[in-house]
């Protein structure tokens, strides 16, 4: 698991292309992570008996994460029976988890040092502003100085993150996509078969998009 760094070293917040292995995985928890969307999308319009090509970019335009969650506890409650509602809420109560993990990866800012070739370094981005907040009016003394010390420590605020790091982290979103999922095939097979036609169409196309 990343580490907080434990001495100061020379950072230098140029994205990863020093990193490329890092920058890898980054690239492929990011397309697991708008598959997840998508699939979840699915999950609501098998749920309501809505037509694909509506519910799936109306879920979409939803932005917040937590609003989503909301729309699709909503459709659970009112279209699943007790067994696959423990499913739902099983995948649901690991939600913050998994988008937890990701937002960490995906919203903030990513550098290296040379000190550490085998890392990449994080940090939150509220912690990198901080050099923006105090450096901005120098002409004080007192301020400048409080920018120094700013600089100096910011090594105190970041982690470092190996391949493998990054690589759990696809694993668990990976296993994330796969229950949701399977969840939407029991759907689509036992309790559903009105929207047959529709999500047959959008399964082959998320599939083919997604190599499986």
């Amino acid at each position: 698991m990343p580490q907080p760094l434990r001495k100061k070293c020379h950072l230098t917040f140029k994205g990863l292309e020093d990193r490329p292995d890092h920058a890898r995985v980054i690239g492929q928890i990011v397309a697991i992570s708008g598959r997840i969307e998508s699939r979840l999308g699915s999950l609501l319009a098998i749920m309501t008996g809505g037509l694909t090509h509506v519910t799936i970019p109306m879920f979409l335009a939803v932005r917040s994460a937590d609003a989503q969650r909301s729309m699709l506890q909503a459709a659970a409650q009112h279209a699943l029976g007790p067994d696959d509602l423990e499913r739902f809420t099983a995948i649901m109560d690991d939600w913050r988890g998994r988008y937890g993990e990701r937002n960490k990866i995906v919203h903030n800012i990513w550098g290296h040092s040379d000190d550490h070739p085998k890392l990449a370094i994080r940090i939150a981005a509220e912690d990198f502003a901080e050099i923006w907040k105090t450096s901005a009016f120098l002409t004080n003394p007192e301020v400048a100085e409080r920018a120094a010390i700013t600089l100096r420590d910011l090594w105190k605020s970041c982690e470092g993150w190996t391949v493998k790091d990054l690589e759990d982290v696809k694993t668990r979103l990976e296993g994330y996509e796969t229950r949701i999922s399977r969840l939407w095939a029991d759907l689509y097979d036992r309790q559903f078969p009105r929207v047959a036609p529709t999500m047959t169409g959008q399964a082959s196309r998320l599939d083919r998009g997604s190599g499986e």
